[in-house]
């Protein structure tokens, strides 16, 4: 009796990991394809980062709020596209001279929607952990 519990148990439990499988297969899809495709090459972004008619925002301090605001202002404004994602490149990370160029980036046509370079004195410890070593930051 108790093996038929165990089995029964099991069975349910793998039938019910199945159907989740199964009801999301489009969703878990479209994340693997959005993980594969986030590599934004530098060359992209390059001509933004020589572009001089570029908005520049100046701050103080950089913070991770001022860096979604803008993101969350953005796709208020405009419309968002499903293959739109949002991009933090660091042109400059050291204290005293922090230049980042924050944009919208659709990843199928490889255009930049729209961008601007933050310059600010210093980062937060929050920002900067978030924006991690890497000089390219994706925020889907």
């Amino acid at each position: 009796m108790r093996k038929f519990l165990i089995v029964t148990l099991i069975s349910i439990i793998i039938g019910a990991v199945l159907t989740c499988l199964f009801l999301y297969w489009k969703k878990l899809k479209a994340w693997f394809k959005q993980s594969e495709n986030n590599n934004i090459a530098y060359d992209d972004i390059e001509g933004i980062v020589n572009n001089n008619d570029i908005v520049v925002y100046t701050i103080d301090i950089l913070t991770i709020k001022v860096i979604t605001d803008w993101f969350y202002e953005w796709e208020t404004k405009n419309e968002a596209d499903y293959d739109d994602v949002g991009f933090a490149f660091k042109e400059k990370f050291e204290k005293g001279d922090i230049k980042v160029i924050q944009g919208v980036f659709n990843k199928n046509s490889g255009i930049v929607k729209d961008a601007r370079r933050i310059e600010a004195m210093d980062v937060d410890d929050d920002t900067r952990l978030r924006l991690g070593k890497e000089k390219l930051t994706i925020f889907c």
